[in-house]
């Protein structure tokens, strides 16, 4: 199947004339349907500022929806992607200088990537009508559509095209079955496939996500391994494929980010030097957790990894990469619920630069990127309605041939587009040994290594990581457990996805026997108590009457007043009681209770009553019960405490930060009372109230003890600590930190003991799973009423603003821990100044 079109390619002298007149560069032609080899290149002068800026959008449908672009060295551009309402009919554009002509290649339905080694080299994959994998060519006088290799048979199943010769081209994709999915390499050379040869899988779901060649002509691959452990149900582990044949690509190992357990590369570029750049996400999928990274390979082979800055530290699981004149971009996607940020960095000399144009990309999804050598750069965003284009000029790096010259190789592809499944979770959960894979450590903490081998610092904590400490070991000895019983922490209150819903913060020690968890309940209390606390902390045995701590939550808990009697008994703290006047237990008006009692909330409110009486023994107690966990029903709860008047509300819990936080902390964070808030369970990522300015946002540490210093305690950040910076809620004039974007707030203002190892005992006879006693509990859910209870037994007032002024000692936590991936590192690592993960440290005596 077939049709001429020639002209389309043409550029006529009005064209010219009116690019030339605007500083475009162009080509020309003798007439309209002259061949490519008959064209003339025009000089045109160019300033190139590096800036990105809106271009021209005349000539292209207000619909269009762009999935792949391709940018040659005579400044043309070809865009391809959809169209229509329904975002499903085929839209092929070129950029003449002037406006986007429209082209419609025959037997493409669903175009997916554009590619070519020049404009009338042309090829775009996608699916026909009948959703079959075509190809479509373009020569130079006529479009030729033929279908993929019988290997490729499911539905996008390519991934990513490029070509550097003419009428040849290289694809990736996947065959994916209820096993898994295997790579898949072809090439297409004088008008027949041949399927690669290659070793790229090393579990039974692999996929190549990006194919690109490099300056000196090799092709590469980068991919993802995708298994699961008895710990992690998802585990993504990058791979890079070479050609090191003529029909045969090889497996490289790639760096995996320290201290997560998924990397996922998806975009492939090349520094002028032959410096490679893969750029991708690393987190965690069951914590929708995804923080920007990048892994460099030198000419010689060694391999670095570098962190990118991001508006939502762990929103970011959308990224591509293309050379645009001296410098890599990069292009990623910065999510929000119901708001995005299109963020680009340029690799420098010494790292990424800062995100360029935040503004200006504010609510913009990134669709596609694509450049040139010599400096043309091209990238599509949209805001869920249409397609906004930019272009900017970057410098070329020295020897890059310029207009009217003869410039070879091939530009970078546009991004991935967002392939459902090969980036989805295994079809089928599979354990992988990592047969190949061996860990090296760096020199001084460089994290450098050849080729074929993988840094690797170890899997991230999940929340099914063996844990070791000296909660674990209390409570070893209190079940009578044997030295090869493994506990893990596993979260109380587990993820919603319904809008509005908060979620509790505290963490339960459990067993684990093969796949199963089980709350580990005790007869007697395994954890730190009052006198561990007072002793860590430097409190007084005594303290706090006549002040009134207010705990929030959500659901009934008829048994709290009656828990927390046993508790106190226990560790020898004096009753509090309903009778007395201690403590009060209410609905979110001041009614009674509700009568819904979900165990989750249930032991949570157990852990922060007991919390505070371990750190605040004289003080009094008020419980406002919220009727759910959502944002009305706890804003209600929070106000009717505010109207109570108690020296502080305790939040031991929060939910993803959203773009309608800004609003909703009006109501939910109530004004003249101080709120403290846990900060989230999860490592880096930013969780709402914490995020908001005036919240004493309460991260975690694991809080030892250390004979034979000044304390006799220290304490290190938590690696699963919450915290970052916020991307909506903005920095007040006291808050002196510059590491957060857009004049935005960190999350994190002070630190406690939070690690489940080294957490606190707390009774319920409710339990977990119906089984009444002792449990050993962390979380930020511990954090941040113990910080409230010794806000309280000092009588200091908590404020942030007072915080920043100096006016309040905190005790420093160790420097090095981290717990995200993160540029600046302040953000996200532990030092002796104030940073996103621990704050200023723990409140001091």
């Amino acid at each position: 199947m077939s049709r001429k079109s020639r002209s389309w390619l043409g550029w006529s002298t009005a064209a010219v004339a009116a690019a030339t007149a605007v500083g475009v560069p162009v080509t020309a032609s003798a007439s309209a349907s002259a061949p490519a080899s008959a064209q003339m290149q025009v000089r045109v002068p160019r300033v190139c500022t590096g800036q990105w800026t809106k271009a021209p959008m005349t000539g292209l449908d207000p619909s269009f929806r762009v999935r792949s672009m391709k940018v040659f060295e005579s400044g043309q551009v070809v865009a391809i992607g959809l169209t229509g309402p329904a975002a499903d009919k085929a839209a092929v554009s070129r950029w003449d200088g002037v406006r986007w002509v429209p082209v419609a290649p025959p037997g493409i339905a669903f175009p997916t990537t554009v590619t070519g080694s020049s404009p009338s080299d042309l090829f775009i994959t996608g699916m026909n009508a009948e959703y079959t994998d075509v190809v479509s060519h373009f020569d130079g006088k006529q479009w030729t559509t033929t279908s993929l290799p019988p290997a490729f048979t499911d539905l996008e199943t390519v991934t990513s095209a490029v070509s550097n010769k003419p009428g040849e081209l290289w694809i990736a994709g996947a065959k994916f079955t209820n096993a898994g999915a295997a790579p898949i390499i072809a090439h297409l050379a004088k008008g027949t496939w041949q399927i690669v040869e290659q070793d790229l899988a090393n579990s039974p779901y692999a996929v190549p996500l990006a194919l690109d060649i490099s300056p000196t002509g090799e092709l590469w691959t980068v991919g993802e391994d995708v298994s699961s452990t008895p710990e992690i149900p998802i585990v993504r582990t990058p791979f890079a494929g070479k050609l090191t044949g003529p029909n045969r690509m090889s497996r490289v190992e790639l760096p995996q980010v320290p201290g997560q357990t998924s990397t996922m590369p998806q975009g492939l570029a090349w520094k002028p030097d032959g410096t490679m750049v893969v750029n991708g996400w690393t987190g965690e999928d069951w914590a929708f957790r995804g923080y920007p990274y990048s892994s460099t390979r030198s000419p010689s082979g060694q391999w670095s990894l570098q962190a990118r800055q991001a508006v939502t530290p762990s929103g970011v699981m959308l990224t591509g990469a293309a050379r645009i004149g001296k410098r890599v971009w990069s292009m990623d996607d910065n999510q929000l619920p119901f708001y995005d940020w299109t963020v680009l960095s340029g690799l420098e000399s010494n790292g990424w630069s800062s995100p360029q144009n935040l503004r200006g990309f504010a609510g913009q999804i990134p669709d596609a990127i694509a450049g040139s050598r010599r400096g043309d750069g091209w990238l599509a965003t949209t805001d869920g309605e249409g397609d906004t284009l930019w272009k900017m000029c970057d410098p070329p790096a020295r020897g890059v041939p310029q207009p009217g010259a003869t410039a070879g190789g091939s530009s970078v592809a546009a991004a991935p587009s967002r392939p459902a499944r090969a980036s989805a979770a295994p079809r089928l959960a599979v354990s992988s040994p990592e047969s190949r894979r061996k860990q090296v450590v760096g020199a001084a903490g460089a994290r450098q290594v050849p080729d074929g081998v993988g840094a690797v610092s170890g899997r991230g904590q999940s929340a099914k990581s063996p844990l070791a400490g000296p909660g674990i070991n209390k409570l070893r000895v209190a079940q009578r457990a044997s030295a090869t019983t493994t506990y893990v922490a596993k979260d109380v209150c587990p993820p919603t996805a319904k809008a509005g819903a908060m979620r509790c913060q505290a963490q339960v020690v459990a067993r684990r026997s093969g796949t199963a968890t089980t709350a580990a309940s005790a007869d007697i209390p395994a954890g730190y108590v009052a006198e561990d606390f007072r002793a860590a902390y430097k409190l007084p045995k005594t303290g706090g009457k006549g002040r009134t701590v207010a705990v929030v939550a959500a659901f009934g808990y008829p048994s709290l007043a009656s828990d927390l009697a046993t508790y106190r008994k226990a560790t020898g703290l004096p009753p509090c009681t309903v009778e007395s006047g201690c403590l009060k237990v209410m609905g979110q008006d001041g009614g009674a209770p509700p009568s819904q009692v979900d165990e989750g909330w249930a032991i949570e409110q157990a852990l922060d009553v007991q919390a505070v009486s371990a750190t605040c023994p004289d003080c009094k107690i008020v419980v406002v019960q919220a009727n759910q966990p959502d944002t009305p029903s706890l804003t209600a709860a929070n106000q009717h405490a505010a109207a109570l008047k108690p020296f502080v509300i305790n939040n031991s819990f929060g939910a993803l930060e959203s773009s309608d936080d800004v609003v909703g902390a009006k109501d939910l964070v109530p004004t003249g009372v101080p709120l403290i808030a846990s900060t989230g369970d999860a490592g880096l990522q930013p969780n709402f109230p914490s995020t908001h300015p005036s919240v004493i946002g309460v991260g975690g540490t694991s809080l030892l003890e250390a004979p034979g210093t000044a304390r006799g305690w220290n304490e290190k950040l938590w690696s699963l600590s919450g915290g970052g910076c916020s991307a909506m809620q903005a920095k007040p004039a006291f808050e002196r930190q510059s590491f957060c974007l857009l004049g935005k707030s960190s999350a994190v203002k002070i630190a406690a003991d939070a690690d489940p190892a080294t957490g606190a005992a707390v009774y319920s006879s409710l339990g977990l799973g119906g089984q009444p006693g002792w449990y050993l509990f962390g979380g930020t859910s511990l954090a941040a009423p113990l910080t409230g209870g010794m806000y309280a037994v000092r009588g200091i007032r908590p404020s942030t603003a007072d915080l920043w002024a100096g006016t309040r000692r905190t005790n420093p936590v160790i420097a090095g821990g981290t717990n995200g991936w993160c540029k600046p590192a302040i953000e996200c690592t532990a030092s002796g100044k104030f940073n996103g993960a621990t704050g200023f440290g723990s409140l001091a005596g």
